[in-house]
């Protein structure tokens, strides 16, 4: 019998950077910008232990990617510092990040829960996050700490 799947899966018809591709390449230029002391880590969010600290299911918890992005230092045993969380489905967008409080007060956010709706706002909110001035402190003292 013949194939009844389309020959054309294996090539996209569009290219898309998958959010975990992004934040993974941004942590390799981190390790640049820091000669390597400071990366980013981006790892699989527990969901299970969100879900016992809520009563009702909140709607990121139904997305099927849940990635905690954290910062950590080479010489830093056991130390991170989350900068955010982000929730998405298959089609990606919308996603949901969760972002620290700290750094949504410094960038003038009301609320730590951010809806993304496409490529383009993804990187310009990664990009507030990254030069925020909370951000750069945290990682100028994790380098200081690194040193000592």
């Amino acid at each position: 019998m013949e194939s009844l799947w389309p020959e054309d899966l294996n090539s996209p018809k569009e290219e898309y950077n998958a959010p975990n591709k992004v934040l993974k390449e941004q942590s390799e230029k981190l390790m640049e910008i820091t000669n390597g002391i400071i990366y980013g880590d981006l790892s699989k969010r527990d969901i299970l232990g969100d879900l016992l600290s809520h009563n009702s299911k909140p709607d990121f918890m139904k997305k099927d990617f849940n990635f905690n992005y954290e910062l950590k230092g080479k010489y830093l045993d056991n130390y991170s510092y989350r900068i955010f969380s982000i929730h998405y489905n298959i089609s990606i967008y919308p996603l949901i990040i969760l972002l620290n409080e700290e750094i949504a007060y410094d960038i003038g956010l009301e609320d730590n829960k951010i809806s993304i709706s496409d490529f383009s706002q993804f990187k310009k909110i990664l990009k507030e996050i990254f030069y925020s001035d909370y951000l750069k402190q945290v990682i100028s003292k994790m380098i200081q700490l690194s040193k000592e």
